[in-house]
């Protein structure tokens, strides 16, 4: 299941690497980076054309006001089974940007489905995020402790969810790194947290 999941990242890649060299859509680049949402918008058509289904800003089926949506549910029919990828999406640029992914683990952890799926369909972790500084990149693809309290909160969050992490290069205009990584959340849900963790064959 993660190797398909990484067939959707890796068309996502592609797709958005096409689209900007077709065209650059960022104004003055060097404050205002690529936005994550390309991120989200790109692996949601390759789940659609992979004929899933998406539904992004997902409620949290205990928040009754609409709050701590996630960016991104994708349901549907992954490999050989029914399954569920719950996607959050950032622009990794500072230290507090690398807790606030450490937070979009917990987020993914956390969520409840408005409408519980069978409990035995599994559910996955798909963090996805957006950077033009090579040193993130070195880091995501191996991560290591370096002293800064958010990086390593972050480096042990995802050894926690033993998440397959990886770094994509896109040579557009300004060249990007998409950082990647994927993990097996639960099967029974956050109501009765079982965590199982993924490895790739």
């Amino acid at each position: 299941m993660i190797d398909d999941i990484d067939t959707l990242v890796d068309g996502m890649g592609n797709s958005l690497d096409r689209a900007l060299q077709h065209y650059w859509p960022v104004a003055n680049p060097e404050r205002n980076g690529l936005q994550e949402a390309n991120l989200t918008y790109h692996f949601a058509a390759q789940c659609l054309a992979a004929g899933l289904y998406v539904y992004p800003e997902a409620s949290h089926g205990q928040i009754s006001d609409g709050h701590k949506r996630v960016d991104l549910l994708v349901r549907g029919s992954i490999g050989s089974q029914n399954a569920s990828i719950i996607v959050e999406s950032k622009k990794l640029f500072s230290s507090e940007k690398a807790a606030s992914m450490a937070g979009d683990i917990e987020k993914i952890n956390g969520f409840v489905f408005p409408d519980l799926p069978p409990p035995n369909e599994p559910v996955y972790g798909l963090l996805l995020a957006i950077t033009e500084n090579p040193e993130n990149a070195e880091w995501w693809d191996q991560p290591y402790e370096c002293g800064i309290d958010s990086w390593d909160f972050l480096m042990k969050s995802l050894a926690r969810m033993k998440a397959v992490t990886r770094v994509l290069s896109i040579k557009a205009k300004r060249p990007q790194f998409i950082l990647t990584a994927i993990y097996q959340r639960d099967v029974a849900g956050p109501m009765g947290f079982r965590q199982i963790g993924a490895t790739r064959k």
